[in-house]
């Protein structure tokens, strides 16, 4: 029987110390700048986990890669991270996906985290999407309007950090609106949200592409 998590084990590899946390996982980052690429193997063996460890609020992560090969995040820690502006998951990930920087379940039915310093003032919500974690935008001090479509059926406990500012767009009937009115948020309805839209996942192309510009970055 393995343990899910072992302080005791703590080796440097690159740009990280790994430890076990169900699985292989990086707990700490040793190396420079903020261009975090998790690496899909260490030792020979597949990184499959990311620790609690590894992000809090003096993170200096402003864009973090995800390989293929991690099923065990610890994603909530990333909402400390406070120069995060970006999250990228590998096209291949079969439990994690990214659209525009921000992380979701694999089948982009559930908004995990968006990233606090991400700088875009409006932000739509996929159509997928079905649910908003909890505290998903609450570090976020640039999002002022978000657009919630008819898909979403659950909102998790506070999802900003100042209800006064923001301004949800919404369809009268649908749990979004509901949501709004129920915490005092202001509403309108969703076509008048001129926000951009949003992106489709990054093909693997681009995720090879943006690998080696953060590794020439590094180096």
């Amino acid at each position: 029987h393995r343990p899910y998590y072992s302080d005791d084990i703590k080796v440097k590899a690159g740009d990280f110390i790994y430890t076990y946390f169900n699985g292989v996982a990086p707990c700490q980052y040793v190396g420079n700048g903020g261009n975090w690429v998790i690496p899909s193997s260490v030792f020979d063996m597949p990184v499959t986990a990311v620790s609690f460890d590894l992000f809090n609020a003096y993170s200096t992560v402003e864009t973090l890669y995800i390989p293929e090969t991690v099923k065990n995040l610890e994603y909530t820690g990333l909402s400390y991270c406070s120069k995060l502006k970006k999250i990228e998951v590998a096209e291949n990930n079969a439990d994690f996906a990214s659209v525009d920087g921000v992380l979701f379940d694999k089948s982009v039915s559930s908004l995990l985290i968006y990233p606090s310093a991400k700088e875009e003032t409006s932000f739509a919500v996929p159509d997928t999407v079905k649910e908003l974690g909890e505290s998903v935008f609450e570090r976020n001090t640039y999002l002022t309007d978000v657009l919630i479509p008819a898909s979403v059926a659950s909102i998790g406990k506070a999802p900003y950090n100042d209800n006064s500012k923001m301004t949800i767009y919404a369809d009268e009937g649908t749990y979004g609106y509901e949501f709004a009115k129920q915490n005092g948020i202001a509403c309108k309805p969703a076509a008048e949200f001129e926000g951009g839209e949003t992106q489709e996942p990054a093909d693997k192309s681009q995720l090879t592409a943006l690998v080696e510009e953060m590794n020439q970055v590094k180096n």
